[in-house]
């Protein structure tokens, strides 16, 4: 998407996603739910059975890892 103009995609990305510390305090809330997705949001039909049982768990493994909570949901990266 940025390849036709001078836009830092990784700096852009990371200016609109939400840092480690928005995601921990908002997993505080009582009504919030944070599921998994995947670590490197692949397409999972480009990916072999074993890639995207290792994208899900290794996803989860590190949302879990940040928030302290068991992830129990999961939602397709896109």
């Amino acid at each position: 998407m940025f390849t036709n103009y001078d836009i830092d995609w990784l700096q852009k990305s990371n200016e609109l996603s939400m840092s480690w510390d928005q995601i921990i305090e908002l997993s505080k809330d009582n009504l919030v739910t944070i599921g998994g997705h995947t670590v490197n949001h692949l397409a999972f039909n480009k990916l072999s059975e074993d890639e995207i049982y290792k994208e899900i768990l290794e996803g989860n493994d590190l949302i879990s890892s940040k928030i302290g909570k068991i992830i129990e949901h999961f939602s397709y990266p896109f």
